[in-house]
Protein backbone atom coordinates (compact mmCIF):
# COMPACT_ATOMS: atom_id res chain seq x y z
CA UNK A 1 0.00 0.00 0.00
CA UNK A 2 3.06 2.43 1.00
CA UNK A 3 4.14 1.59 -2.26
CA UNK A 4 1.57 2.67 -4.61
CA UNK A 5 1.33 5.72 -2.11
CA UNK A 6 4.37 6.26 -3.58
CA UNK A 7 4.30 6.07 -6.76
CA UNK A 8 1.21 8.28 -7.22
CA UNK A 9 2.98 10.72 -4.85
CA UNK A 10 5.83 10.73 -7.46
CA UNK A 11 3.59 10.92 -10.27
CA UNK A 12 1.56 13.70 -9.33
CA UNK A 13 4.88 15.52 -8.48
CA UNK A 14 6.49 14.40 -12.40
CA UNK A 15 2.65 15.46 -13.46
CA UNK A 16 2.78 19.38 -11.59
CA UNK A 17 6.35 19.71 -12.69
CA UNK A 18 5.28 19.11 -16.24
CA UNK A 19 2.31 21.44 -16.21
CA UNK A 20 4.41 24.46 -14.84
CA UNK A 21 7.36 23.67 -17.78
CA UNK A 22 4.16 23.83 -20.37
CA UNK A 23 2.83 26.87 -18.82
CA UNK A 24 6.43 28.52 -18.32
CA UNK A 25 6.55 27.79 -21.95
CA UNK A 26 3.65 28.97 -23.47
CA UNK A 27 4.13 32.00 -21.63
CA UNK A 28 6.91 32.82 -24.01
CA UNK A 29 5.12 31.92 -27.21
CA UNK A 30 3.00 35.09 -28.80
CA UNK A 31 0.58 33.67 -31.67
CA UNK A 32 -0.33 36.41 -34.11
CA UNK A 33 -3.13 36.75 -36.41
CA UNK A 34 -3.07 39.46 -38.88
CA UNK A 35 -6.31 40.57 -41.06
CA UNK A 36 -7.77 43.39 -43.30
CA UNK A 37 -10.42 45.76 -42.52
CA UNK A 38 -12.90 42.67 -43.73
CA UNK A 39 -11.46 40.26 -41.27
CA UNK A 40 -9.74 37.76 -44.26
CA UNK A 41 -6.15 37.14 -43.61
CA UNK A 42 -2.90 38.79 -44.75
CA UNK A 43 -0.31 36.57 -45.83
CA UNK A 44 2.76 37.45 -45.73
CA UNK A 45 2.93 40.85 -43.72
CA UNK A 46 6.05 41.45 -41.58
CA UNK A 47 5.70 41.36 -38.15
CA UNK A 48 7.72 43.82 -35.80
CA UNK A 49 8.25 43.47 -31.85
CA UNK A 50 8.78 46.73 -30.63
CA UNK A 51 10.51 47.82 -33.16
CA UNK A 52 12.22 44.55 -34.14
CA UNK A 53 12.03 42.66 -37.06
CA UNK A 54 10.91 38.87 -36.72
CA UNK A 55 12.34 37.00 -39.48
CA UNK A 56 9.81 34.96 -40.63
CA UNK A 57 6.37 36.26 -42.55
CA UNK A 58 2.20 35.37 -42.22
CA UNK A 59 1.18 32.25 -43.58
CA UNK A 60 -1.77 32.04 -45.87
CA UNK A 61 -3.78 31.69 -42.86
CA UNK A 62 -2.32 35.42 -41.76
CA UNK A 63 -0.89 33.68 -38.82
CA UNK A 64 2.76 33.94 -37.12
CA UNK A 65 3.79 32.23 -33.92
CA UNK A 66 6.95 34.35 -31.59
CA UNK A 67 8.99 34.07 -28.44
CA UNK A 68 9.23 36.57 -26.55
CA UNK A 69 12.13 37.15 -24.62
CA UNK A 70 10.45 39.97 -23.12
CA UNK A 71 7.36 41.68 -22.22
CA UNK A 72 6.16 43.57 -25.66
CA UNK A 73 4.27 47.04 -25.46
CA UNK A 74 3.45 47.02 -29.26
CA UNK A 75 3.02 44.94 -31.91
CA UNK A 76 3.68 45.65 -35.91
CA UNK A 77 2.30 44.01 -39.13
CA UNK A 78 3.66 45.70 -42.33
CA UNK A 79 1.90 44.80 -45.61
CA UNK A 80 2.97 45.64 -48.98
CA UNK A 81 -0.25 46.09 -49.88
CA UNK A 82 -1.79 47.40 -46.94
CA UNK A 83 0.59 49.24 -45.36
CA UNK A 84 1.65 49.51 -41.56
CA UNK A 85 -0.43 49.46 -38.84
CA UNK A 86 0.37 49.04 -34.79
CA UNK A 87 -0.94 47.42 -31.96
CA UNK A 88 -1.06 47.78 -28.56
CA UNK A 89 0.15 44.46 -26.66
CA UNK A 90 -2.65 43.14 -24.75
CA UNK A 91 -0.69 40.45 -22.40
CA UNK A 92 -2.45 37.55 -23.78
CA UNK A 93 -1.02 33.92 -25.85
CA UNK A 94 -3.35 35.34 -29.01
CA UNK A 95 -3.32 38.26 -30.07
CA UNK A 96 -5.02 39.90 -33.63
CA UNK A 97 -3.69 42.86 -35.35
CA UNK A 98 -6.39 44.06 -37.65
CA UNK A 99 -6.03 47.01 -39.75
CA UNK A 100 -7.90 50.02 -39.43
CA UNK A 101 -9.92 51.79 -42.50
CA UNK A 102 -7.34 55.22 -41.71
CA UNK A 103 -4.14 52.38 -41.90
CA UNK A 104 -1.23 53.30 -44.27
CA UNK A 105 -2.20 52.59 -48.24
CA UNK A 106 -0.44 50.45 -49.88
CA UNK A 107 2.93 52.07 -51.53
CA UNK A 108 4.38 49.26 -53.83
CA UNK A 109 2.85 49.06 -56.53
CA UNK A 110 3.50 48.32 -60.44
CA UNK A 111 2.88 51.08 -63.06
CA UNK A 112 4.25 49.86 -66.53
CA UNK A 113 6.09 46.46 -67.54
CA UNK A 114 9.53 46.37 -66.18
CA UNK A 115 9.06 49.22 -63.71
CA UNK A 116 8.26 48.61 -60.71
CA UNK A 117 7.52 51.76 -57.69
CA UNK A 118 8.00 52.34 -54.32
CA UNK A 119 6.53 55.29 -52.66
CA UNK A 120 7.29 57.00 -48.96
CA UNK A 121 3.89 57.53 -47.75
CA UNK A 122 2.28 59.86 -45.47
CA UNK A 123 3.72 58.28 -42.33
CA UNK A 124 7.61 56.88 -42.40
CA UNK A 125 7.70 53.51 -41.87
CA UNK A 126 11.39 53.16 -43.25
CA UNK A 127 12.57 53.84 -40.07
CA UNK A 128 12.14 50.29 -39.09
CA UNK A 129 14.63 49.15 -41.45
CA UNK A 130 18.21 49.17 -39.80
CA UNK A 131 19.68 49.68 -43.37
CA UNK A 132 19.40 49.75 -47.20
CA UNK A 133 19.61 46.44 -47.62
CA UNK A 134 16.73 45.71 -45.14
CA UNK A 135 14.81 48.53 -47.05
CA UNK A 136 15.21 46.79 -50.63
CA UNK A 137 14.56 43.26 -48.71
CA UNK A 138 11.46 44.06 -47.15
CA UNK A 139 9.76 46.62 -49.10
CA UNK A 140 11.00 46.89 -52.48
CA UNK A 141 9.14 43.98 -55.44
CA UNK A 142 11.05 42.66 -57.47
CA UNK A 143 14.45 42.88 -56.00
CA UNK A 144 16.45 40.31 -54.11
CA UNK A 145 18.91 40.90 -51.30
CA UNK A 146 21.36 37.73 -50.76
CA UNK A 147 21.97 37.01 -47.44
CA UNK A 148 25.70 38.67 -48.04
CA UNK A 149 23.71 41.49 -49.18
CA UNK A 150 24.49 41.22 -52.94
CA UNK A 151 21.46 42.70 -55.09
CA UNK A 152 19.91 41.50 -58.24
CA UNK A 153 16.75 42.72 -60.01
CA UNK A 154 14.61 39.34 -61.21
CA UNK A 155 14.18 39.32 -64.74
CA UNK A 156 17.22 41.37 -65.71
CA UNK A 157 20.55 40.10 -67.51
CA UNK A 158 23.63 39.09 -66.96
CA UNK A 159 26.64 41.55 -68.08
CA UNK A 160 30.00 40.29 -68.28
CA UNK A 161 29.29 38.12 -65.18
CA UNK A 162 27.71 40.67 -62.97
CA UNK A 163 24.50 40.70 -61.80
CA UNK A 164 24.89 43.81 -59.78
CA UNK A 165 22.08 46.65 -61.03
CA UNK A 166 22.75 50.38 -62.26
CA UNK A 167 22.19 52.68 -59.13
CA UNK A 168 21.52 56.21 -59.67
CA UNK A 169 20.75 58.84 -56.62
CA UNK A 170 19.21 61.94 -57.29
CA UNK A 171 19.77 61.42 -60.74
CA UNK A 172 23.75 60.79 -60.16
CA UNK A 173 24.94 57.30 -60.75
CA UNK A 174 26.67 55.62 -57.39
CA UNK A 175 28.77 52.38 -56.88
CA UNK A 176 27.07 51.72 -53.75
CA UNK A 177 24.01 53.18 -51.79
CA UNK A 178 25.26 51.12 -48.27
CA UNK A 179 24.97 54.71 -47.06
CA UNK A 180 21.59 55.69 -47.72
CA UNK A 181 19.93 55.64 -44.06
CA UNK A 182 16.03 54.04 -44.87
CA UNK A 183 14.47 56.96 -43.45
CA UNK A 184 15.77 59.47 -46.06
CA UNK A 185 14.18 57.39 -48.67
CA UNK A 186 11.44 59.68 -50.46
CA UNK A 187 11.05 56.88 -53.64
CA UNK A 188 12.80 53.89 -55.08
CA UNK A 189 11.79 53.06 -58.62
CA UNK A 190 13.48 49.60 -60.32
CA UNK A 191 13.63 49.58 -64.47
CA UNK A 192 14.74 46.83 -66.33
CA UNK A 193 14.41 45.30 -69.74
CA UNK A 194 13.50 48.56 -72.52
CA UNK A 195 13.21 51.19 -69.66
CA UNK A 196 16.93 50.80 -69.00
CA UNK A 197 17.86 51.76 -72.72
CA UNK A 198 18.68 55.17 -71.73
CA UNK A 199 21.68 53.74 -69.32
CA UNK A 200 23.80 51.41 -72.58
CA UNK A 201 24.99 48.88 -71.08
CA UNK A 202 25.21 50.10 -67.55
CA UNK A 203 21.80 49.48 -67.03
CA UNK A 204 22.28 45.64 -68.51
CA UNK A 205 21.56 44.44 -64.97
CA UNK A 206 18.61 46.75 -64.59
CA UNK A 207 18.79 50.10 -62.42
CA UNK A 208 17.51 50.80 -59.15
CA UNK A 209 16.59 54.89 -59.10
CA UNK A 210 16.41 56.23 -55.63
CA UNK A 211 15.58 59.55 -54.06
CA UNK A 212 15.61 60.82 -50.53
CA UNK A 213 14.32 63.64 -48.92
Amino acid sequence: MKKIIRILFLFSFLLGSYNTFSQKKNKNTLRIFVKDTANKPIAGAFIFIDNIKQKKTTNISGFIQVKLRKTPKKISALSSIYGLQDAVYNGKQNMIVKYSKDAISADVASTTEGVIVSKRTKRNNNVLYRNIYEYLRGRVAGVVVSSDNSILIRGAGSFQGSTAPLFIVNGVSVSSVEDIIPSDIKSVTVLKGPETAQYGVRGSNGVILIKTL
